[in-house]
């Protein structure tokens, strides 16, 4: 019995973060729409992973740090 409503919050929490994910805004704001707190939120998109972020978000959101050149004075400076 445990394992079905395991299962049956799995489905709702999967359901509720593919909402998010298709109609965007902040976390806070669509945990409030949803009556569920922000902890609950991370806690389930954490255990349920990001597979279910579209290829393009995944792309858009993640940054890479590059090494930048800065001029200080007449020296160049590699900036980390």
């Amino acid at each position: 019995m445990a394992r079905r409503r395991c299962g049956s919050l799995e489905h709702v929490w999967r359901e509720r973060l593919r909402r998010y994910h298709r109609d965007g805004g902040t976390v806070v704001r669509f945990c409030q729409q949803e009556g569920v707190s922000v902890a609950s939120f991370y806690a389930w998109r954490r255990r349920l992973g990001l597979a279910l972020l579209p290829v393009a978000r995944r792309r858009r959101c993640s940054c890479r740090w590059r090494p930048a050149w800065v001029i200080c004075g007449s020296t160049w400076a590699r900036g980390s």
